[in-house]
């Protein structure tokens, strides 16, 4: 779904494109935001034969693959890199180049192990994580999946309106702001619906152990221990304050309000990608009115990729929330059923 997205994307571009005249420099534009935007699936094909090289494993097929393909991609991306700088203004490279400067800059924040999603699926399978690796991983894996897709609607929505000629320019700033708003909006939506769909149901799980609290008003409650799981409605004291278990199971640390959250998000997929799918209908709504206003049929053309492309993340998320939906109605049923069994017979 991300890729057909990001396609999706790239064909937005085109579109604007059109107001920009097509010569060598439109074409590279193009060559570069598809390498970028199509890099994790170059790297994809490409890694086997990579380890395959790095374990000692090398032969002559994988060899001349690997270097026909590296080479290929290195002389398209420097090809399109030098017509650009030729072409245009330093100023108009320097829109080019800042996403990757600032990726460079904040390296240390979007940065992550390539093991990363590898140790989130052992975390979730293990019997006594916690939850501090989790979460953090599940931060990283949110601010690379937002910067990758905040990137992408960078130079597909806004650059090649600054880039574009004085006499062929038909977009004007409000339509593109708008639209730079659009593609962030749906960026961080994808961001966490990829999280939901790739380790929703193990989050599920990891958040239904965890549990959370609420304060309450009360005395005499014992006091909070590290470890120890507590049952539904039971009342401790932790740092002078009274908690309230919300779930079957609260293992996890009353005052951390991060850990509220992550039960609230993960806890009840169903009703976070509820939220999400209100946020798709108003920006869809958003959407409809420039697309009847608007009279040229580029314009139309633009703002109906633009809306396609919104509905394309609307039923994404419409089928992830039926899928939570399923697995957890069967988890209730599951515990309810066991909750039954080992209630004594008292008739």
């Amino acid at each position: 779904m991300a890729v057909l997205l990001q396609v999706a994307r790239v064909s937005l571009l085109l579109l604007n494109l059109y107001l920009w005249n097509f010569n060598g420099s439109a074409v590279a534009y193009v060559g570069f935001v598809a390498f970028l935007t199509l890099r994790k699936v170059f790297w994809r094909a490409i890694k086997p034969d990579l380890k395959a090289i790095m374990a000692g494993q090398l032969t002559t097929s994988v060899a001349c693959r690997t270097g026909i393909f590296l080479f290929v991609l290195g002389q398209f991306f420097f090809r399109c890199i030098y017509v650009l700088a030729s072409t245009l203004e330093w100023r108009s490279v320097m829109l080019l180049v800042y996403p990757l400067l600032l990726r460079l800059s904040a390296h240390y924040m979007i940065s992550s192990p390539r093991e990363d999603p590898a140790l989130l699926r052992e975390l979730l399978r293990a019997s006594n994580y916690k939850f501090g690796p989790v979460v953090n991983i599940v931060a990283k894996l949110l601010r690379i999946a937002l910067f990758d897709f905040l990137e992408a609607s960078y130079y597909c929505a806004f650059v090649p309106v600054l880039l574009v000629s004085a006499e062929r320019y038909l977009v004007d700033w409000v339509q593109s702001l708008v639209l730079c708003v659009l593609c962030s909006l749906e960026a961080g939506t994808m961001a966490v619906l990829e999280l939901y769909h790739v380790h929703g149901y193990s989050l599920y799980l990891h958040s239904r152990r965890l549990g959370a609290w609420r304060k309450v008003a009360a005395t005499g409650a014992e006091t909070w221990q590290t470890g120890k799981a507590f049952s539904r409605g039971a009342i401790v004291r932790h740092r002078k304050r009274c908690y309230k278990a919300l779930d079957r199971s609260n293992i996890a640390d009353p005052s951390d309000t991060m850990a509220y959250y992550f039960w609230q998000m993960f806890r009840r997929p169903d009703w976070s990608l509820s939220v999400m799918e209100i946020q798709q209908m108003l920006s869809i709504l958003v959407q409809i009115v420039p697309l009847i206003l608007c009279q040229h049929w580029l314009l139309i053309s633009i703002w109906g990729v633009s809306l396609l492309t919104s509905f394309m993340v609307l039923g994404y998320s419409v089928i992830l929330r039926r899928q939570a939906c399923r697995y957890r109605s069967r988890d209730e049923q599951s515990w309810q059923h066991t909750r039954r069994k080992g209630q004594p017979n008292r008739s």
